[in-house]
C-alpha cells in the first residue's frame, strides 16, 4: 500500500468504539510473586479465543508462549509474549517498517473496543453489551439482540493505519493492539487497570528489544490515551506523548480505585502520578479535547492538567471540534499534534495547525448540513420524490 494513503480516509474505515494513591510500578527483572498470583480475585480467561470478534473479546483468551510464538507464524504477524503481575499476554502489533533508522518510533494505542459496559459485582468484573441498555422510551420496545460475531478489529486495517500515521509523521510507527482486543490475548474487563497498565509497558520493552529501538512517542485515543497517560509515569524513554479524549483522573473516592480490589485489577489514575511525570526529562505532554465529549468528559482531562500544574509542568490542552456524534474521536487532531511535537514546534504553532484542521472539519460538517437541507427542499417539492409516492432514500434523514 503506498504510504501517502490518507490518515483521514484510514480513520473513517476503522471501527467507532473507546483512581487512590501511587504505587511503585513492579520490577521488571522480578519474576512475579505467590502475593501476585493469589491478588487476582476475578477468574481469568482459560482458553484461546478470538479476540478481533465481540465474543472472542468478551470471554477473554488465554494462550501459551508456544501458541503466541505459533500465532506469529501461521498469521505472519508480530507478537511479543509479556508477563506482569502473575499473568501474560501475547500482544499483536503493526509495524509500518521494519528499520528504525533514528533509533526512534511512534506508537499508536487505540481506544476501547466491542461496546460493553462493564462493572464490578459480586468478586468479577461483569461485561454486558451496550445494546442491552438501549430500550426505545417511546415504545418500550425491548432491546435489540447483541450481535456477538461482530468483527471489532481487522489486522489489515490496523497494519494499514500504521502505515498512515508513519506517512504523516514521516517516522516509523507502531499500532499497539491492546490486551485482550485486536488479536491480542488478555481481557477487556481488565482495560484502565493496573495490570493493563504494565503488560503494555512490557509489551514495549520487548518490541523496543527486538528492534533496536531506543525512544519512542505515543498517541493514543481515548483508552488508549489513558494508557499513554500511564506509561509517562512509568518510561523514561518517551519524548512527545499526546493523549486524546482520555480519561486521565477519577473522583479520588471512586470505587475503582479503592482496596476493595485486589491491586492488579483496580484503576491506574495518571492524575495520582503527575509529580513523576512532571521530573521526565525530555518529555512533552499533550492533551486534545472537545469540550462536548459526552463519553470522557472534560473534566476527567482537565483535572489531569491541573494536577500536573501543581508539580511544577504544564501540559497544554488543545480544544477541537471531533466532528462524531458524540464529540470524541479526535485521532486526527492528536496525530497532527504528535506531528507537530515531534517535529520542535512551539505550542503556539501546534495552536494554530489545529485551528486550521478544526475550520476545515466544521466547514465540511455546514456543507454537508447545506446539502441535507438542499435535498430535503427538493424531496418536498410538487412532484418531488415523496409527493410521487416514492420513498425517501438515505439522504432525506428519515433514519
Amino acid at each position: 500500500m503506498k504510504r501517502s494513503i490518507s490518515l483521514a480516509l484510514m480513520l473513517a474505515m476503522l471501527p467507532a468504539i473507546a483512581f487512590g494513591q501511587p504505587v511503585p510500578s513492579p520490577s521488571r527483572d522480578a519474576s512475579p510473586s505467590r502475593i501476585d498470583r493469589d491478588a487476582w480475585l476475578t477468574p481469568f480467561p482459560k482458553a484461546p479465543a478470538d479476540t478481533s470478534v465481540r465474543q472472542g473479546a468478551r470471554t477473554g483468551s488465554l494462550v501459551t508462549r508456544a501458541e503466541c510464538e505459533q500465532a506469529g507464524e501461521r498469521e505472519r504477524g508480530r507478537f511479543v509474549f509479556v508477563e506482569a503481575m502473575g499473568r501474560t499476554a501475547c500482544i499483536r502489533y503493526h509495524l509500518s517498517a521494519e528499520a528504525f533508522p533514528d533509533k526512534a518510533a511512534a506508537v499508536y494505542l487505540p481506544g476501547d473496543k466491542g461496546g460493553f459496559r462493564i462493572i464490578w459485582r459480586n468478586g468479577q468484573y461483569e461485561m454486558t453489551p451496550e445494546e442491552l441498555f438501549r430500550q426505545d422510551p417511546k415504545t418500550a420496545a425491548p432491546p435489540p439482540a447483541p450481535d456477538m460475531a461482530l468483527k471489532i478489529g481487522d489486522p489489515a486495517r490496523n497494519q494499514s493505519f500504521a502505515n498512515a500515521i508513519s506517512a504523516t509523521l514521516r517516522t516509523p510507527a507502531i499500532l499497539l493492539a491492546r490486551q485482550g482486543t485486536d488479536s491480542s490475548s488478555g481481557w477487556i474487563a481488565l482495560r484502565r487497570t493496573r495490570w493493563e497498565v504494565e503488560i503494555t509497558n512490557r509489551a514495549l520493552d520487548a518490541i523496543k528489544s527486538r528492534h533496536g529501538i531506543a525512544k519512542l512517542h505515543l498517541v493514543g485515543q481515548s483508552g488508549g490515551g489513558h494508557l499513554a497517560g500511564a506509561l509517562a509515569a512509568l518510561r523514561d524513554d518517551l519524548g512527545c506523548v499526546v493523549a486524546g479524549s482520555a480519561p486521565l483522573a477519577l473522583d479520588p473516592g471512586s470505587f475503582y480505585l479503592s482496596d476493595k480490589l485486589p491491586e492488579p485489577q483496580r484503576f491506574f489514575n495518571p492524575a495520582d502520578h503527575t509529580a513523576v511525570i512532571a521530573k521526565k526529562a525530555g518529555l512533552r505532554f499533550i492533551l486534545v479535547t472537545d469540550g462536548r465529549d459526552n463519553r470522557v468528559f472534560v473534566e476527567r482531562q482537565a483535572m489531569f492538567v491541573r494536577a500536573l500544574a501543581k508539580s511544577g509542568a504544564k501540559a497544554p490542552q488543545f480544544f477541537v471540534s471531533a466532528g462524531d456524534a458524540l464529540s470524541h474521536g479526535v485521532t486526527t487532531y492528536s496525530v497532527a499534534a504528535l506531528q507537530g511535537c515531534i517535529a520542535g514546534k512551539s505550542d503556539d504553532a501546534i495552536a494554530l495547525d489545529l485551528s486550521r484542521m478544526n475550520t476545515r472539519v466544521l466547514e465540511r460538517r455546514l456543507k454537508a448540513v447545506s446539502d441535507r437541507e438542499e435535498e430535503e427542499k427538493r424531496r418536498l417539492q410538487p412532484g418531488g420524490a415523496q409527493q410521487q409516492g416514492q420513498p425517501a432514500g438515505p439522504s432525506g434523514g428519515a433514519n
